[in-house]
């Protein structure tokens, strides 16, 4: 009478040849995630930059509390603020913190009409008193970067 055996689990071996090929496949993708994740980084900082002008701009020509509103900017986050100056305990004032990963660039970060780190919007007419560029950039990739474009009659626009 001839036994036949029915295996049906893993040997020791090939279940380390299944952990060494997807050691090797997650070694391969890794480095594009980290990729994706900085760039969707960069993305999200610049939609939220021009959604909080957006905002600014909006109630402002909407005379929201008879209020002008405006955007101040630091190094690695962006102040949400009403009146005619920024100040640094306004009670109206939203801080938001960019991205992990993302600031502003070190030189040249900042380009407005006028110098300074703001952008205000005057109410009632949709114009913009600081207009010019901001610059975002990878911190990990300094040459990976976006640019906000705001115009004189307040359009704003990223490239």
């Amino acid at each position: 009478m001839i036994k036949i055996f029915n295996n049906k689990g893993f040997s020791l071996i090939e279940m380390l040849i299944i952990v060494a090929i997807m050691f090797l496949v997650s070694l391969v993708a890794m480095p594009s995630l980290i990729n994706f994740q900085r760039e969707q980084s960069l993305k999200n900082t610049t939609e939220s930059i021009v959604s909080l002008l957006n905002k600014a701009k909006s109630d402002s020509f909407s005379s929201l509390n008879s209020n002008n509103y405006g955007v101040h900017f630091e190094n690695n986050y962006m102040v949400y603020f009403s009146g005619s100056t920024f100040e640094e305990s306004g009670p109206d004032n939203r801080t938001i913190d960019f991205e992990s990963g993302t600031s502003l660039l070190v030189i040249g970060g900042i380009n407005l009409n006028g110098g300074g780190e703001d952008i205000i919007f005057p109410r009632l007419t949709g114009d913009t008193i600081g207009y010019g560029t901001i610059v975002i950039q990878l911190t990990a990739k300094p040459d990976n970067k976006k640019t906000i474009t705001i115009s004189k009659t307040g359009s704003i626009s990223s490239d």
